[in-house]
């Protein structure tokens, strides 16, 4: 994104809903996450699966009832880094409290 985005009202819709996604998940996996010309799209393949810890909080993150709240850092450095990848199929993005952790991304050989 040419401004860097620090709010969620300022992400573009495909933006918003992957991040939302990772908020009601809470705790688990995305795969077969696409990147196409820098936007997230969650084709057929896409799964989201969750994690359950016991004891643990498994609800979704509280920030997804808000319409609007300051990105934290790990996903503006999420996006930046999708972004710069622009057009690519990432394997595996574990998620932990409702952020993104790490990635698995397919080699483009």
């Amino acid at each position: 994104m040419a401004n860097r985005p620090t709010r969620f009202a300022e992400l573009s819709p495909k933006w918003q809903e992957l991040v939302r996604r990772m908020q009601r998940l809470n705790f688990g996996t995305l795969t077969n996450l696409r990147v196409v010309d820098g936007e997230p799209e969650l084709f057929e393949d896409f799964e989201s699966v969750a994690t359950f810890r016991f004891p643990g909080d498994n609800s979704p993150r509280s920030e997804i009832a808000r319409e609007d709240f300051a990105l934290p850092a790990e996903v503006i450095e999420f996006i930046e880094t999708l972004q710069g990848l622009y057009c690519r199929r990432i394997a595996r993005v574990e998620v932990r409290h409702g952020l993104p952790f790490k990635m698995e991304v397919e080699d483009p050989e």
